[in-house]
């Protein structure tokens, strides 16, 4: 009787290991892993906020944010988000405590556990508004031509604003560096360095501020390397284009410029000869 016992017993603990053990499988063949994590994360977040709307306290709260690290974290939950990183959202954003003024990133959350993958043109995206006042607070007010520029790119295209920030700063950049090619080669190309240097350790500063684990941010400032080759890649080719543009004008200016000289010479050649016949 007792090993019976013992038998029933142990028969439903090994039935419900073998169930997890395929739902796990099941979920993990189909990429749902990550998806189901910051769903039920952000389950327990909203439920962590009632609890404590009710009156009981879950944890001290943060003193106040700065309006530039919450327009960073914004930049953060965005780039995110267009990077499919959304166990890292949830986590993030728990954190930071920013989704509560992002209803349409908090609902694209839930919907993405239905729908597993959507089309670039379905995520949530700023308004016009929004961009520009996170780019104001960050010292890129709508009057610079590169907050105009990022805001046009962004509102026109599929990529977070922290990407089109970085391309339009990279081609701001390689822009003034190309009207002051008056300089000295080498002085240039140290300048440029420098100015990209201290710009990738000012951003990494700031993400460590935010929260942003180092991990992440290294990932974060390759792809940024990425991009600005790739942007310098295309300035190039454009300079190359322009030069031999300008080169093939130059040709036919002197060609031009060469045929009516001959033409003038021929003429006078001419008038001069009928002068000579008429005193004769």
């Amino acid at each position: 009787m007792e090993t019976k016992a013992n038998v029933d017993n142990e028969t439903p603990s090994i039935h419900s290991e073998h169930v997890k053990e395929e739902f796990y499988k099941w979920f993990e063949s189909r990429g749902l892993l990550s998806d189901l994590r910051a769903y039920m994360r952000q389950l327990m977040v909203k439920a962590l906020e009632e609890s404590n709307k009710n009156g009981k306290t879950v944890r001290p709260s943060k003193g106040a944010t700065s309006p530039k690290l919450q327009a960073i974290n914004l930049l953060m939950v965005d780039y995110l988000f267009h990077e499919d990183y959304l166990y890292t959202v949830s986590v993030f954003a728990s954190e930071a405590q920013i989704l509560d003024s992002l209803p349409q990133y908090s609902s694209y959350v839930t919907q993405t556990v239905r729908e597993r993958r959507l089309e670039p043109s379905s995520l949530p995206r700023f308004s016009q508004q929004e961009t520009e006042d996170i780019l104001d607070t960050l010292r890129l007010p709508p009057t610079r031509q590169a907050a105009r520029q990022a805001t046009q790119l962004y509102l026109s295209g599929h990529e977070s604003l922290f990407t089109c920030v970085v391309r339009t700063l990279t081609s701001s950049g390689l822009d003034q560096d190309v009207a002051m090619r008056g300089a000295e080669v080498d002085q240039e190309v140290l300048s440029v360095g420098c100015s990209h240097q201290l710009w990738s350790q000012e951003m990494e500063n700031l993400l460590l501020l935010a929260g942003v684990k180092l991990q992440h941010i290294r990932r974060m400032q390759h792809k940024w390397a990425q991009l600005i080759e790739e942007e310098r890649m295309i300035v190039r080719q454009e300079e190359e284009a322009q030069r031999m543009e300008w080169e093939r004008d130059i040709e036919q200016r002197v060609r031009v410029e060469v045929m009516e000289q001959l033409r003038e010479r021929q003429r006078v050649r001419v008038e001069v000869m009928e002068q000579l016949r008429e005193r004769q």
